[in-house]
């Protein structure tokens, strides 16, 4: 009992947590590239508009615009149930290439204590689980005598040459390719200009060892037909070693790490913590220079800036971090609600817009359709419901499957009065981790297995179904409404009975006998009805 109440009381903090935007002081990660991801680079590091991707020669910077993305993806737009125009989004790739190197493959420091995993599009042969992050990076022998390191200060990405030789200092040279302009500002920083925004490398600060005291000198930058190197008075060439300490300062880009939006939280019975959201990620660009893409499906799973499903998972007291997953495909997906089974199995059911959302022993194996409908700031084309079941560690996904028809499923598009409307819906299980969910659907042809109430009613029924505990194979599924508009919003299983909850605006939705209000009184009602847990059928 006492597990109990103090899980409560930490989920309900958790879920307060969970529905803050990440803030810009969040830890850089260095995320190594273990097949997840396509591309020719060995790590990433996310940003909120932007992502560094890190190859054997070069850092890889692309950046989305950010005004046009805070436009689209404001709080203050979500809570008034804006959205934006689904038009093209700008970015730009500029590639620091360091000339004259020899290619050298980029090695984890300092690795993080959680791990990452990935099940991203519809190709099972790219999922990766126990991926582990780095809190640093490290280039050896770029140059001979040198040592590259790449980390945080603040909200900056810093990198330091460590080099044991100084007269290494004169052969590091390096460019900006793709760039719209380069140039060193009055105060010595390096200030590069792209079609979306700038940049910076702030002016470099020097020092070195001489018989093991520490020696500063003046370092600056030079610029001679857009190549780049640093210049140093004359007594760094007496010393033992030198550090050249400069770092990225992305002043129109924020600086932070990707943008998340909490969906939904739960813990199970060892009282681990379990939060879920969307996270929007910008991938790998082929080649330097400015370029255009969509929020849904472009051509590569790795050049939206689409919102993925990610789940978080904390030890019992919230204070560290296990594991974080990684779930979706080319276009928009969200989770709506998580639950723990018996066997420590998270569950996670959600809406997709993706036609190659990963699936493992699906009951529907494709997305079967929809209309396009602005959700929470993107948009969806086709939307159906996801029923995802991961392991224990959340490294491999046991089973996931798409559930809907030829409408909108998974969205409540017409009962809309709060912030978060659109992703009600709820998974649960039951002693035997049987799986029951519900949802909205503006489909006429959702699966109907066993159903007793087989045809939707309304504009939007609310729907309800019930899974077998391994999430392969449908048992019973009803539509539930007026002819009107109706939503589904939670359930819960009790003494062989599932019991939804819901909204509606309908005048005649289905009732029983001795219910405790069988009469609409007008605008939006709410509603509670009681389904046999075994058939489906209305009680």
């Amino acid at each position: 009992m006492y597990l109990y109440s103090m899980c409560k009381r930490l989920l309900s903090l958790f879920l307060v947590l969970t529905l803050l935007p990440s803030v810009s002081g969040q830890e850089a990660l260095f995320v190594p590239n273990e097949g997840q991801w396509s591309g020719n680079f060995s790590h990433k590091m996310p940003l909120k508009y932007g992502g560094l991707f890190f190859e054997s020669d070069a850092v890889q910077i692309v950046l989305v615009d950010a005004n046009h993305i805070e436009d689209s993806h404001s709080h203050e737009m979500h809570e008034a149930g804006l959205s934006h125009k689904s038009d093209d989004l700008k970015g730009h790739a500029v590639r620091l290439k360091f000339l004259n190197a020899a290619p050298t493959l980029a090695e984890n420091k300092n690795p993080t204590e959680f791990y990452h995993n990935y099940f991203l599009g519809s190709d099972s042969s790219m999922w990766r689980g126990n991926v582990r992050p780095s809190r640093k990076l490290s280039y050896s022998g770029l140059y001979k005598n040198s040592v590259l390191e790449f980390g945080q200060t603040g909200n900056h990405v810093k990198y330091q040459w460590h080099i044991t030789d100084p007269s290494t200092m004169d052969k590091i040279q390096w460019t900006y390719e793709g760039a719209t302009k380069t140039e060193i500002n009055p105060e010595g920083a390096l200030v590069i200009h792209t079609s979306i925004g700038s940049f910076l490398e702030s002016a470099p600060v020097g020092w070195g060892w001489k018989n093991g005291e520490r020696i500063n000198f003046g370092l600056w930058y030079e610029m001679e037909n857009e190549v780049l190197r640093f210049r140093a008075e004359a007594v760094a060439k007496t010393l033992d070693s030198l550090v050249l300490d400069p770092q990225l300062i992305f002043t129109s880009f924020s600086g932070s790490l990707t943008d998340n939006w909490g969906f939904t939280a739960t813990y199970d019975d060892q009282g681990r913590l379990y939060g879920g959201g969307v996270a929007f990620a910008t991938g790998y660009v082929a080649s330097a220079g400015a370029f255009q893409t969509t929020y849904n499906d472009p051509p590569g799973i790795n050049l939206g800036f689409n919102p993925d499903v990610t789940i978080t998972v904390f030890e019992p007291q919230g204070n560290t971090m296990l594991y974080a997953t990684y779930l979706g495909g080319t276009a928009p997906d969200h989770p709506h609600s998580l639950v723990g089974n018996s066997n420590g199995h998270l569950i996670v059911m959600g809406t997709t817009g993706s036609s190659n959302f990963p699936t493992q022993s699906p009951i529907q194996s494709a997305n079967a359709g929809g209309s396009t409908v602005n959700i929470n700031g993107y948009e969806f084309k086709k939307a159906d419901l996801f029923i995802s079941r991961f392991n224990t560690t959340g490294t491999a996904l046991l089973s996931s499957t798409y559930i809907g028809g030829t409408g909108n499923d998974g969205l409540n598009t017409e009962i809309v009065k709060n912030y978060g409307d659109a992703a009600r819906g709820e998974v649960v299980v039951d002693g035997s981790n049987n799986i029951y969910v519900t949802a909205s659907t503006n489909s006429t042809n959702f699966p109907s297995t066993n159903c007793s109430s087989c045809s939707k009613a309304g504009n939007q029924d609310a729907v309800v179904f019930k899974l077998n505990a391994a999430g392969t194979s449908l048992l019973w599924s009803n539509y539930y409404g007026s002819t009107s508009d109706d939503a589904g919003y939670s359930l819960k299983f009790h003494n062989n009975a599932v019991f939804v909850t819901g909204g509606t605006n309908g005048n005649n939705l289905p009732s029983t006998t001795g219910g405790y209000k069988t009469t609409y009184s007008g605008s939006f009602d709410g509603y509670i009805a009681k389904f046999n847990a075994a058939t489906g059928a209305l009680q």
